[in-house]
């Protein structure tokens, strides 16, 4: 699960739109013209701080901190004029990275697997549709003994040693279901993994949701797997909807998502967004409140939610339609605190700019960015902070009381370093979460 998390991060953070832009890779070591009126439009018309941060073109290209991105001498002033922009998200990435991230973005939530999960106790716990332990039979409940013919001794470390680092093509498994042993030779296959998984405790539904995608199992994405999840599980009254971990992904998925939860007529989310006039001229700005039409399929069950610290930006737009329109309770700790959503857009040097344009709010006005989702009950053990969710779904009683939070948390206290990045500007992992985009291909 671990290795799901990394990915959907990396996904999240970079998704866009290849655009069919003008690409011409610079190779002159001397400022790029193109390259940089280019990015100063894209800023001025999508930066939702453009009008009282981006100054005049002349400020960024004879700014004399070019010196600090002596590493990349072509887009000196690019990287000037992006890092003087305070938003942390709001970043540039040169030509040398488009291959990386490119790679990143193409790469789909796909994994060399037999097609099931295992827990500690070597028992199945999930088996993937479409995937080969389906295939031959292998059911959730079944417990492995052996993975070709090496008896695993209960060890689940056992177990991850022998497959998840393998090359082979298939494996011999023995399990154990019931009274019977069972033997089956499962492929170990590259496929597009779930990204949302069903199980029961004390049989209440506990959906787990690993990030919102379009490029999942089920050929329609993330939403389409909540939806036949939603009706596997049709009659319930009480679910618990697990999104830690959770680093969020597309707009368009988390909101489809959250009106499945709600009645007709209710506000999601408000989404506040700049962006150009129809001639590309100027930049304006728009709200739209984000509203459902007809009755969710999940509509009328008490749901309690399940956050972390790396619970960020659509799993947070997909939190706060749930809690501030159905008063669901949250257990676990502070969310990431991400209420903001960025453009992507390759640029002609073969590069990537980030422009921070859309701001959200609950269907109140009120903005968890920065501060966070508070849960009700802050339990830091993952197994405690599950109990309590079903215990509140059991009762089916409890309306939530905590709001958001009254102090920035650190990670939004940053601001961008101002010492010398001859080495290299671009330390990815400095950004924690990522995931709520827009995908645009601008016409200038």
């Amino acid at each position: 699960m671990e290795k799901r998390f990394f990915h959907s991060l990396f996904l999240a953070l970079f998704a866009l739109l290849i655009c069919s832009c003008t690409n011409s890779t610079s190779t002159v070591i001397s400022f790029d013209s193109e390259e940089f009126d280019y990015n100063y439009n894209f800023l001025s018309l999508f930066y939702y701080k453009a009008d009282s941060e981006l100054g005049s073109k002349k400020d960024y290209k004879f700014s004399p901190d070019t010196v600090n991105y002596r590493k990349y001498p072509e887009v000196a002033n690019v990287l000037v004029m992006y890092h003087e922009m305070s938003d942390l998200f709001t970043k540039y990435y040169p030509h040398v990275y488009y291959d990386y991230l490119t790679a990143l973005l193409n790469a789909s939530t796909a994994e060399k697997t037999p097609g099931m999960d295992v827990d500690s106790n070597l028992t199945v716990v999930h088996v993937y549709p479409n995937g080969s332990a389906a295939d031959e039979g292998i059911k959730k409940g079944d417990v492995i003994l052996s993975v070709d013919s090496i008896d695993l001794e209960g060890l689940y470390s056992r177990y991850t040693k022998l497959v998840d680092s393998s090359n082979a093509s298939s494996f011999l498994i023995s399990l154990v279901r019931g009274t019977d042993t069972l033997a089956k030779t499962v492929a170990n296959e590259t496929i597009l993994l779930p990204t949302v998984f069903l199980d029961s405790i004390n049989k209440i539904p506990v959906i787990t949701v690993t990030e919102f995608t379009d490029s999942t199992n089920n050929p329609k994405g993330t939403a389409a797997e909540f939806k036949d999840v939603l009706e596997e599980t049709d009659g319930a009254t009480s679910t618990v909807i697990d999104l830690r971990g959770n680093g969020g992904g597309s707009v368009d998925v988390c909101e489809e998502m959250a009106k499945d939860l709600l009645p007709s007529g209710d506000t999601v989310i408000i989404q506040k967004s700049v962006g150009p006039n129809k001639a590309y001229t100027q930049q304006v700005s728009s709200v739209e409140f984000v509203k459902t039409t007809t009755n969710g399929i999940g509509k009328g069950r008490y749901y309690v939610l399940l956050l972390d610290s790396n619970s960020a930006s659509c799993t947070e737009i997909f939190a706060a339609a749930i809690t501030s329109n159905l008063k669901s309770p949250v257990v676990g700790t502070l969310s990431f605190g991400k209420g903001i959503g960025q453009y992507y857009v390759e640029t002609p040097d073969q590069a990537y700019g980030a422009a921070t344009a859309l701001r959200f709010l609950d269907k109140n006005g009120e903005s968890y960015h920065t501060y966070g989702i508070v849960p009700d009950f802050e339990i830091t053990n993952s197994d405690s902070a599950m109990a309590k969710a079903v215990e509140l779904a059991k009762n089916a009683t409890y309306k939530r009381t905590a709001r958001y939070g009254t102090s920035v948390i650190s990670y939004w206290q940053q601001v961008k370093s101002k010492k010398l990045v001859s080495k290299n500007p671009f330390d990815l992992s400095s950004i924690k979460q990522g995931g709520a985009f827009k995908k645009i291909c601008p016409a200038f």
